[in-house]
């Protein structure tokens, strides 16, 4: 902190310097001046600037457990997120997401799957993973089978199947999904943790 904090000052709108110096001192638990960092960006003449500043500010508070006070961060930058840049939005569904508020979530990412008819993989999957957290198993099955067309290599969409499967309670179906992922992923760790979740849902214990 002490090297880095001079470099700071010498180049007020370096964005990622202060980022890092920020980080040290979130590192250290001194939050009150990684927030002090954030916030001299926050008046920045240059609009990206802020926006960039305001999504990190609202990281910081998202590390911290602070997710009310992290989601009004990034509500703020959503009203200024540059075109083409869902970053804030983004950011948004995955709080939701993570405090289990899957109808705010399921929104979000709806909204970012909608604007983009190629569609966002990673985005598809998580919307699809809302929608089984939500037994709205149809309208999963419907995307999910979307998704596996459009890229039936994608490993991850396929842990989504037996998944979906899971959670209905077909966890002899699941364990078979599970299977066929192995094959062609054997060390794949989250396809090992969902069968072991999966075996345990018919025996009773992960042996």
């Amino acid at each position: 902190v002490g090297l880095l904090k001079p470099l700071c000052d010498k180049s007020p709108d370096d964005l990622g310097m202060a980022n890092v110096l920020a980080k040290l001192y979130r590192e250290m638990q001194n939050y009150e001046d990684a927030k002090l960092v954030y916030e001299r960006f926050l008046t920045n003449a240059d609009p990206l600037l802020r926006y960039e500043a305001t999504l990190l500010y609202g990281d910081l508070y998202r590390s911290m457990g602070l997710f009310q006070d992290a989601l009004g961060l990034y509500k703020d930058a959503a009203t200024k997120e540059p075109a083409r840049r869902d970053d804030a939005v983004a950011r948004m569904a995955d709080v939701y997401f993570e405090q289990d508020d899957m109808a705010d979530a399921e929104g979000l990412y709806r909204k970012m799957y909608d604007k983009d008819q190629k569609h966002d993989v990673p985005v598809a999957r998580r919307l699809v993973e809302v929608l089984v957290n939500e037994r709205k198993f149809p309208e999963a099955n419907e995307l999910l089978t979307s998704l596996l067309k459009e890229h039936p290599g994608d490993v991850n969409g396929q842990i989504l199947r037996g998944y979906m499967l899971l959670k209905q309670q077909a966890g002899a179906k699941a364990i078979e999904a599970f299977n066929e992922v192995a094959k062609a992923h054997p060390d794949n760790a989250d396809v090992l943790y969902y069968r072991a979740l999966a075996q345990y849902s018919i025996q009773g214990d992960l042996d």
